[in-house]
C-alpha cells in the first residue's frame, strides 16, 4: 500500500515516497518516513510491502547494517547481495508467519530498493531486492532498474499519464536533469498519481509525501 518514485539524474539521485503505514487489522496511518540515507556514501534505501520483521522496523535493520561496515569494500551489486544475507532470515520468518496466519498477499511480500553508488562504482544505479512467500516457501529476486522507478500499489495510477507523456519514461529525460529539477518532476508525477487516485476513489497510498535527494560531488 504505497507509491514511491525514484530516479537517477545527471548529478545524483532523488526519491519521492508516500507516508502510508499499514498493519494487519488496524486503520492505516499516514505517518511513515520510508527513506533511509547512508552517511558515508551516496546511497538511499527505501522499502515497500512488509516493513517490520520480528518487531523491528526496516530502517533499523538498514542502520544496523550500515554501522557494521561490511559494505565498505563492495560495489552496489555486492552491497545488495551482502544485505540480502544480513536480513533474509528475518524476512523469511515474518513472511512465513503472515502466510501461516492466512493474511492477504500484501503481507507476504517485501521489497528493498537501493539507489546510488559506492566509491568502487563508476555510475549511479538502482537495484530492487524482492522477497515473496508462497506454497514453495520464500522466493527471492533481484533486478537492476532503469532511470525512473515506480514502486508500490499506486504506480498504476500513472500509466495513462506516462502513456500521454512518453518522454518522461525515457532514460535520457532524467539524464538531462539535475537533482533540483528531478525532485520537482517527481513531485509533479506524485501529484498526478494522487489526482488520478482520488478521481477513481482509491486509497492505496497517502496524499502527502517526503522527498530526498543526494548530489554527487
Amino acid at each position: 500500500m504505497t507509491l514511491i518514485l525514484s530516479t537517477v539524474c545527471k548529478n545524483g539521485i532523488c526519491v519521492c515516497a508516500d507516508k502510508r503505514n499499514t498493519r494487519p487489522n488496524s486503520t492505516p496511518q499516514d505517518n511513515l518516513y520510508k527513506i533511509y540515507s547512508f552517511k558515508k556514501i551516496p546511497l538511499i534505501i527505501y522499502n515497500h510491502g512488509v516493513n517490520k520483521f520480528n518487531n523491528k522496523m526496516w530502517d533499523e535493520y538498514c542502520s544496523e547494517y550500515e554501522n557494521l561496515n561490511k559494505w565498505i569494500h563492495y560495489k552496489m551489486s555486492g552491497i545488495c547481495g551482502n544485505f540480502r544475507k544480513f536480513i533474509e532470515k528475518n524476512v523469511d520468518q515474518e513472511l512465513k508467519k503472515n502466510s501461516q496466519n492466512n493474511l492477504s498477499d500484501k503481507y507476504k511480500n517485501s521489497f528493498f530498493v537501493f539507489c546510488g553508488k559506492t566509491d568502487n562504482d563508476t555510475n549511479l544505479e538502482i537495484h530492487e531486492l524482492r522477497w515473496s512467500y508462497g506454497s514453495d516457501g520464500l522466493q527471492f529476486k533481484r533486478e537492476h532498474l532503469e532511470k525512473l522507478v515506480r514502486s508500490g500499489d499506486g504506480k498504476n495510477y500513472l500509466d495513462d499519464y506516462l502513456e500521454r507523456n512518453k518522454n518522461i519514461d525515457m532514460n535520457d529525460y532524467w539524464e538531462n536533469l539535475d537533482t533540483i529539477q528531478a525532485e520537482e518532476e517527481l513531485r509533479k508525477l506524485f501529484l498526478e498519481a494522487v489526482k488520478e487516485k482520488n478521481r477513481l476513489g482509491g486509497n492505496e497510498f497517502s496524499d502527502d509525501f517526503d522527498t530526498k535527494c543526494i548530489v554527487i560531488k
